[in-house]
């Protein structure tokens, strides 16, 4: 920790200090994060989504914010280093001898990245093309078969994105995939 509190960027030079990477134990980011922000610096911890499992039967998953790099929280020394502990604070990130700095333009990066997306899990974009959390049983859809449109009621969706719908005029039933379907107005 005493790295840390040695550590001055470079705020002397008249701008803005530069980002520190501070080391933290994994799963300790929100914590060093609040430790730091009370502390009176800027902080910064990029996020990812991430699918997740649930333990158990017939569970969905779910989709989870996560530190995009875990154990790693950028700080702005803005205050001077705290004279205090922080919790799960470990050190600095140092490469050769020299301690990592970032600029404010790559933490904006960083940023943008976890908004637009780019950082995500890869397996959420299939994922929610399976399930169609915007239909339910009972809702009436528009399909497309064999060049007609065709209106029905959903009877059955399935966690692979499938629907069981049931044809309104005739009654009879087709399996066809969720995506395919249009919300009908009533």
């Amino acid at each position: 920790m005493g790295d840390i509190l040695n550590y001055r960027g470079n705020s002397h030079r008249g701008e803005p200090p530069a980002w520190a990477v501070v080391i933290v134990h994994s799963g300790t980011e929100e914590m060093a994060e609040r430790a730091f922000r009370h502390a009176g610096h800027r902080v910064c911890i990029v996020w990812r989504r991430e699918l997740r499992w649930p333990h158990g039967q017939e569970k969905t998953p779910g989709i989870v914010l996560v530190p995009a790099w875990p154990g790693y929280v950028f700080v702005q020394d803005w205050a001077g280093w705290p004279r205090e502990t922080v919790t799960g604070a470990i050190g600095l990130m140092e490469r050769q001898g020299e301690r990592v700095e970032l600029t404010t333009a790559d933490i904006a990066q960083f940023v943008e990245w976890s908004v637009e997306g780019q950082l995500d899990d890869g397996r959420i974009a299939a994922f929610r093309r399976r399930r169609r959390i915007d239909l339910s049983v009972g809702d009436r859809v528009a399909f497309t078969r064999l060049g007609r449109r065709f209106e029905g009621k959903v009877e059955r969706l399935s966690k692979n994105g499938q629907a069981l719908v049931r044809e309104l005029l005739q009654g009879w039933p087709i399996e066809l995939d969720a995506a395919a379907l249009e919300k009908a107005t009533a």
